[in-house]
């Protein structure tokens, strides 16, 4: 660095402001591409606060999913034939569908999360930043 200096005062004024011009070109490019990478790197924190979200919400579903299927599977026991006996089941019915169409929403709203989160997240162009970045700050430093 300090052979740089000597160099630069011993150049003329017309090089001096060509290595400034230079400089001040790069460090404005390296903050250009410091800025993409920050904004790049926002972008990843929000896709993987977004894929933990939807794990968690997969995993609430695949609990209640394996509740419901076992609930289902367990063989249903008549007491008897009357009316109170109907309208029990007719209730148990009920319920059950009442379920399926509360979950059947959650299950909608995790396909379009999943959808979106594939949607945004496209490898090529964050792997691109990063070594442009690092080769950049090397420049830089030197």
């Amino acid at each position: 660095m300090s052979t740089v200096k000597e160099q630069l005062s011993s150049a003329s004024q017309q090089e001096q402001k060509e290595v400034d011009e230079a400089t001040t070109k790069a460090k404005s490019r390296y903050n250009h591409i410091l800025s993409l990478y920050n904004t790049k790197l926002a972008k990843l924190k929000d896709i993987l606060a977004a894929q933990i979200r939807l794990e968690s919400e997969i995993r609430e579903l695949k609990l209640w999913l394996t509740e419901f299927e076992n609930r289902i599977s367990e063989p249903w026991k008549f007491k008897g034939i009357g009316l109170e006996e109907y309208k029990s089941n007719l209730k148990s019915h009920s319920d059950i569908e009442k379920k399926i169409n509360q979950n059947s929403e959650k299950v909608s709203t995790i396909l379009n999360q999943g959808e979106i989160l594939l949607n945004d997240f496209d490898i090529p162009m964050y792997s691109a930043l990063i070594p442009l970045l690092m080769y950049s700050d090397v420049r830089i430093t030197n």
